[in-house]
Parts: C-alpha cells; sequence; structure tokens
C-alpha cells in the first residue's frame, strides 16, 4: 500500500533520476515506482482480495486527507552505512504515521502480520548495489535536490501488487482508496 505523489512531482523527480544514471552504483527507481509506502502485505491469494479491501476501505473512509511534503536526502541505515537513498517527509509525517497505523492494526483481523520495523515514511530515489560505495551518488543528489519539493494533498493510496523483475519491482494498481470518503 502506498500514497502516489501527484504527476508534477513525479515528473520532476524523474528529471533529477535519470540525471542520475551514470552513478551506476545506486540502481535507481523507475518513475512507476514513486510513492510514499504505507506498509508491505506479502504474498496472499486472490480469494483474500475482497476482504482486505473492504477493511482498507474502511480505513480509508476514516481518514481524513493531508497535506504532505518531501524535501532533503537521507538514508537507511544511515548516510555513512547508505543501502537505501531517500527523501523523507517533512511535512505531513504524523499524518502518514497515523494512517500506517490504522492500516495494520485493521489488517492484523485478517491475519496480516504488523512490520517489525518502525515506520518511517520516506521516497525512496535508489538502493545501492552490493559492495558498492554510494558518496559520490550522494554528493551530486545533494547537489540538485531542492531542499523541499512542492507540497501536495495526500488524498487517496492505493493497494499495489508488486513483482520482482531485472530492472527492480513492478508495481500494478489492484485498487485505489480516497481519503474520507
Amino acid at each position: 500500500m502506498a500514497v502516489p505523489v501527484p504527476p508534477d512531482l513525479e515528473g520532476d523527480l524523474d528529471v533529477v533520476l535519470k540525471g542520475m544514471s551514470n552513478h551506476r552504483q545506486v540502481r535507481w527507481v523507475s518513475r512507476a515506482q514513486l510513492h510514499i509506502t504505507l506498509r508491505f502485505i506479502g504474498d496472499f491469494e486472490e480469494s483474500f482480495l475482497a476482504r482486505l479491501e473492504s477493511v482498507l476501505g474502511k480505513v480509508a473512509s476514516s481518514t481524513l486527507p493531508f497535506e504532505a511534503e518531501i524535501g532533503g536526502l537521507n538514508a537507511f541505515p544511515r548516510m555513512e552505512q547508505a543501502r537505501v537513498l531517500f527523501i523523507p517527509v517533512t511535512r505531513g509525517d504524523e499524518d502518514f504515521r497515523r494512517l500506517e497505523k490504522a492500516l495494520t492494526v485493521n489488517s492484523a483481523a485478517l491475519g496480516i502480520r504488523p512490520d517489525v520495523k518502525e515506520y518511517h515514511p520516506h521516497l525512496t530515489l535508489g538502493r545501492v548495489r552490493e559492495n558498492e560505495n554510494p558518496k559520490a551518488a550522494q554528493r551530486a543528489l545533494q547537489e540538485v535536490l531542492p531542499p523541499q519539493w512542492p507540497p501536495w494533498r495526500a488524498d487517496r493510496f492505493i493497494l499495489f501488487k508488486s513483482q520482482l523483475a531485472a530492472g527492480g519491482s513492478v508495481y500494478t494498481r489492484l485498487v485505489e482508496f480516497k481519503l474520507g470518503v
């Protein structure tokens, strides 16, 4: 499940990422992968989808849209040992956390286990390749990334199907849920 970014922001981020293509020590995400993940569910049978949709729909209808903004650059587990480069959420952080918590609590009734890691809302830019040093890519990103991107109204989340492929994950939209509806 993920909150999409608006098309104009998606386009601007795509331009930045295409400009980073010469930094091959990082596997950059594609435009189709630009979103703010709420949580992963894992594999499930297609027959489970209707029950899941019902639960997610209830969470969406009881959650109001909110203002969101991203800015800066950070990394997991930390900048000095970067494995994943990302832009953190700088506005709406608590709203994302509340939504993720509601999704986690409500989907637990369906047997979906909570994530063991603490939730940090962010937009992934790329994953550092095995045994590579991303320092040059980090410096290049810091030069081109603005301190803040334009804010947007987070008014929906999407249940995606994720399939691993040679170029990274391929996301297929299954169901979109509008907040507060």
